[in-house]
C-alpha cells in the first residue's frame, strides 16, 4: 500500500507541472513562429528552448499520471463501479 504522503506528492506534482504546461503552452501559442520567432526571447529563454521544456514537462506528466493511476487503482475501480476482488491461491 502506498502511503498518503506519496500520493499527496504525486498529486501536487501533477498540479504544478500542469500549470507550468499551460503557461509554456500559452507562451508558445502567442509567440511569433518561423524565422522571426527563433530570435525572440521570452523571459530570457528562446522559443525553441521553451518548446523543449514544454515537451519534457509533458513526458513527466504522462509518467506521473500513470503512477497516479497505479497508486489509486482500487479507488478508480470503486468510482467506476467495478468490484475489486483479491483472489487467494489455493494450496492443494
Amino acid at each position: 500500500m502506498v502511503s498518503l504522503e506519496v500520493r499527496r506528492v504525486i498529486v501536487l506534482s501533477i498540479l504544478v507541472l500542469g500549470i507550468l504546461m499551460l503557461f509554456t503552452g500559452l507562451i508558445l501559442y502567442t509567440s511569433p513562429k518561423g524565422y522571426k520567432g527563433a530570435r525572440v526571447l521570452v523571459l530570457g529563454i528562446r522559443r525553441s528552448t521553451l518548446a523543449d521544456i514544454h515537451a519534457y514537462i509533458g513526458f513527466i506528466l504522462v509518467g506521473l499520471t500513470i503512477l497516479h493511476i497505479y497508486t489509486n487503482y482500487k479507488a478508480l475501480l470503486c468510482y467506476l463501479g467495478i468490484r475489486y476482488v483479491k483472489t487467494k491461491r489455493s494450496s492443494h
